[in-house]
């Protein structure tokens, strides 16, 4: 049974999948971050390096991104250049660019400088291809430049052409946007993952989506209606301004904020970050499930394949990915394993690859980034030391909005909500989000009142 819940605080909007009571997915839009992977600029050369074939580009507000010097294209110096955000900043590197511009759709990716027409890997049927590609050449016969995407699958004409029509306008607009104006900017942001991802999974299988009837919650029902109206009933409106905490949301995301995953056979694995990779270390603990060694061992690293891939795909894990499950001697063993694992981190769009064992017995998998991890957003380091753990303004101000919406709720002077908190952490407040009492106010109609502690 699936289903999707839907939280919308100051901060972020989140939406957590669920599977039969099991997180599946938690996409999370970071409302305060202001570079979203798919954002189009207009930007400007500021700096060429070819002999590092790197090109420096002003985006805006002397915000600096990197884009690889195109083979295929001269650019100077003060070129304007139309550009579309495909890495996120991490460290000391820059967001990186590209001058392809995509727009996705439900069942299309637009890609205007691409030639030809192409399928994603999971349309395998040659008659669903067939049946696609005679769609396309009779709506869009002069125009190859799309990616079919799997939820095209069995989608109707009428359904692709109308998501067609919207990509080939949405790049029009954009066009005109970026030729009307020279100014260094934002062109067209396609930020909410949120929405997006319920555009893109609605379908039968959903059960429910779960929601506070809030402003920005509205424009649900005319996604869902966009869709089919006979989805309208899986829409399901809380009496809970507070979904994830009520619908026991926030607890089930505690399980992927920890170092150590234990299971309920007894065996157990850690999570651990470095700055260039995140390594796995898988433990039998105190498993005894079979009289012979190495069929216990197995059936533990199968275990643990299952539960780690969920871990990665929750916490969008990115990068270099190593696990060290139990050794494996038998090739047979090590290849049912790394069946499982492409299986549960399929159930994720985002692409990886895993490269197999290593001779030291070392799973290597590499997953592309698409946002930001969990814990970039609950923490402030790339650690899981407990003594180097601290958390990000993120997680204080979402706890903040926790503790009005309980006091909003549970006390009878609702307008005026009072917070306790100490010194250090009003001052780290202050310091990182200086409005954000002013917003909660502003969101809640309520006049907030700080006792420093």
């Amino acid at each position: 049974m699936r289903e999707f819940y839907i939280e919308r605080f100051i901060n972020s909007s989140k939406l957590a999948v669920l599977e039969d009571g099991k997180i599946e997915e938690l996409i999370i839009d970071d409302k305060v971050s202001n570079i979203s992977v798919k954002d189009v600029y207009s930007g400007k050369v500021v700096k060429l390096l070819k002999s590092m074939d790197a090109c420096f580009i002003d985006i805006g507000n002397s915000q600096l991104a990197y884009l690889k010097y195109p083979k295929n294209k001269k650019i100077y110096e003060n070129d304007r250049l139309l550009v579309q955000v495909i890495k996120l900043a991490k460290g000391d590197k820059k967001p990186s660019l590209s001058l392809e511009i995509s727009l996705s759709g439900r069942y299309l990716v637009y890609i205007p400088d691409n030639s030809k027409l192409v399928f994603s890997n999971k349309i395998e049927k040659k008659e669903e291809i067939d049946r696609l590609k005679k769609i396309m050449e009779e709506i869009s016969p002069s125009n190859q430049s799309f990616l079919l995407r799997t939820n095209a699958i069995n989608a109707s004409k009428k359904e692709i052409k109308e998501d067609l029509t919207i990509l080939l306008d949405r790049y029009q607009k954009i066009e005109k946007k970026f030729n009307e104006t020279n100014d260094l900017s934002l062109i067209y942001s396609d930020s909410n993952s949120v929405d997006k991802y319920i555009q893109e999974h609605l379908n039968r299988d959903l059960n429910k989506i779960v929601y506070y009837d809030c402003y920005e919650n509205r424009q649900i029902r005319n996604i869902v209606k966009s869709i089919d109206n006979s989805y309208l009933d899986k829409l399901e409106k809380s009496n809970s301004i507070d979904v994830f905490r009520d619908y026991g949301i926030e607890n089930k995301i505690e399980k992927y904020l920890k170092k150590t995953i234990h299971l309920k056979s007894g065996s157990w694995f850690t999570v651990e970050f470095t700055e260039a990779m995140t390594i796995i270390d898988v433990n039998s603990g105190k498993y005894i499930g079979h009289s012979n060694y190495e069929n216990t061992i197995f059936r533990v690293n199968k275990e643990c394949a299952r539960e780690i891939a969920n871990q990665i795909i929750v916490r969008n894990l990115y990068g270099i990915i190593l696990v060290d499950f139990i050794d494996m001697k038998d090739e047979k063993q090590r290849q049912e394993v790394i069946d499982i694992m492409i299986k549960y981190l399929s159930k994720s769009s985002i692409k990886f690859n895993i490269h197999g064992f290593t001779k030291l017995g070392i799973m290597e998998i590499s997953r592309r980034r698409e946002g930001n991890s969990l814990h970039s957003y609950y923490f402030d380091c790339n650690k899981y030391v407990k003594e180097a753990v601290t958390y990000s303004i993120n997680y204080i101000v979402d706890h903040l909005e926790r503790k009005i919406i309980h006091d909003i709720v549970h006390t009878k002077n609702n307008n005026l909500i009072e917070l306790n908190i100490n010194k250090e952490e009003y001052d780290f407040i202050i310091s990182n989000r200086p409005m954000v009492f002013g917003d909660f106010e502003n969101k809640y109609n309520i006049k907030v009142e700080i006792n420093k502690i």
